[in-house]
């Protein structure tokens, strides 16, 4: 997520109307029979009007109650099902809803098709990493999420660039953001692309974050195409169809923040279905614990309505009290003051976001079990607790 923000300025004309009035005098008789003219009197001089005051930008969004309810989106096929396994996940987490943005949708369509025009989807054997294209030098490892401005389909360097491109600014752009999710285009245990992609983007922990943040509007597109892929570790290339699935959020002069004190966690407590293993995203927050091919157990999350969130206990068990080993990651101001062991992102603090932990277990999750987490901490000094649990699929 990054802030930026554009100014309105308004103008205002104001017109000065001047009136002028003729009229007769009265009159009294005279010796002479003549009428002896009054005098007139020294006209008022106008008032010199005020410069208008230019009205000033606001540079704090408006915190409005969580949506409970949005319009019915026009989305058809795969992005009516990311769309609305987005809404089902904010609403099962306690956040609130997101509103389709037609001004979105063109930029996440905009960068959609930027990926396949340049077959950025995955091709190694093009890019040196996922579509680096060219990185922006504060996320070296994020370049899909930049464009080239000399390669097809160019609308903008940054996410926030090709929102304002597409038409989504205003006085206060309090939040724009974006995430991507390359895969196959295909059906898969009757689970459509478009969920799939909800699905593994929330089998994450920055992409998490985003996916239930405070945005307000959100704008989705996937373009299926043939890709040449380079088959990793070797020189062969194979053809597949695949899709960037282009998510992108805005907020303008309103969000939806949690109240101080909330927390959220992830997966929600009573949720079946868990996913059980992580197999890393860009950039990896477990390097580690994903090498060649291994996964690290799907992270627990949580969330806290504040600023700044320490970490006294945050602990996993399965079935009735059987201890699993995790790596609790949080951003590096909540190092200092977390009582327990902890580990400071290893992106420098990609996230952003000092009211945000994860933690980790140290390798995938059974599959049908079911886990309890328990988490213990402060928000900004004010104690925290929770307990919950959840089932893998």
């Amino acid at each position: 997520m990054k802030t930026n923000y554009s100014a309105l300025v308004v103008s205002v004309m104001t017109a000065a109307v001047l009136s002028a009035c003729g009229g007769g005098g009265g009159g009294s008789s005279s010796s002479t029979g003549t009428t002896t003219p009054t005098n007139p009197t020294t006209p008022t001089t106008p008032t010199t009007p005020t410069t208008p005051t230019t009205p000033t930008a606001p540079t704090t969004a408006t915190v409005v109650p969580f949506v409970t309810s949005v319009p019915t989106p026009t989305y058809t096929a795969e992005a009516l099902s990311a769309f609305n396994a987005i809404n089902a996940a904010r609403k099962a987490a306690g956040v609130g809803l997101l509103a389709q943005n037609a001004l979105l949708d063109k930029a996440a369509w905009n960068h959609s098709n930027y990926m396949m025009l340049n077959d950025l989807n995955g091709n190694y054997a093009k890019t040196p990493g996922y579509g680096l294209s060219i990185p922006d030098p504060a996320y070296p490892e994020m370049g899909a999420h930049y464009e080239d401005p000399t390669w097809p389909g160019y609308t903008g360097h940054a996410p926030w660039e090709r929102h304002a491109y597409a038409g989504y600014t205003g006085p206060l752009v309090s939040a724009a953001g974006e995430i991507l999710n390359g895969l196959p285009w295909e059906t898969t245990n009757g689970v459509d692309t478009g969920t799939m992609c909800v699905n593994n983007l929330l089998n994450t922990w920055y992409h998490r974050v985003s996916l239930l943040s405070q945005q307000m509007d959100v704008g989705i597109a996937l373009i299926p195409y043939d890709s040449t892929l380079q088959i990793l570790g070797t020189n062969q290339t194979t053809t597949l169809k695949v899709a960037t699935c282009a998510v992108e959020f805005g907020a303008l002069d309103k969000v939806q923040a949690l109240p101080a004190g909330a927390l959220v966690v992830y997966p929600v407590d009573g949720a079946t279905g868990a996913a059980t293993g992580f197999y890393g995203e860009m950039p990896n927050p477990v390097p580690d614990l994903t090498v060649n091919g291994a996964a690290a157990g799907s992270p627990i999350t949580v969330m806290a309505g504040g600023k700044l969130l320490t970490v006294d206990q945050f602990t996993l068990t399965a079935g009735a009290n059987s201890p699993v080993a995790v790596r609790i990651l949080v951003e590096p101001k909540s190092v200092i003051g977390s009582t327990t062991a902890v580990v400071s992102d290893p992106n420098q603090g990609f996230v952003g976001s000092e009211y945000v932990a994860a933690a980790f277990p140290l390798t995938a999750l059974s599959a049908g079990t079911t886990y309890t987490a328990t988490f213990k901490g402060k928000i900004d000094g004010t104690v925290i607790s929770k307990t919950w649990s959840f089932t893998t699929k």
